[in-house]
């Protein structure tokens, strides 16, 4: 089953099957994985987000984006593909986007100004 979301202005293809299948192989092989992967996805305290690069980023190494980062960034998506960066280091240009694990921020009612 394929689940397209072009109509909603998300250019993104995504089959169950194939995701169920790999989560399940990655917690049998790293049993706490599929935990930290479900608190991520279920948790109203973390959110998991795509941005693209800004004017500053660009040209920069990913390592030094990570550095740089208050979020907690996981990876890119770059022209080639998705790119977690564990094994390579690589420079990303305005055209490409990371991703990052941000913390939700809470707003109290005296927070608020009118």
């Amino acid at each position: 089953m394929k689940l397209w979301l072009g109509t909603l202005g998300v250019d993104v293809s995504v089959s169950v099957e194939e995701l169920v299948g790999h989560t399940l192989a990655k917690s049998l092989e790293a049993p706490h994985a599929s935990a930290i992967l479900r608190k991520l996805l279920g948790s109203e305290t973390y959110q998991l987000m795509e941005e693209k690069i800004s004017p500053g980023q660009s040209g920069k190494l990913l390592s030094e984006i990570r550095s740089n980062s208050e979020d907690l960034v996981l990876g890119a998506k770059t022209k080639t593909g998705i790119e977690i960066g564990v094994d390579t280091d690589f420079t990303l240009s305005l055209e490409d986007s990371i991703i990052v694990v941000r913390k939700v921020k809470k707003y109290l009612r005296n927070d608020i100004t009118n």
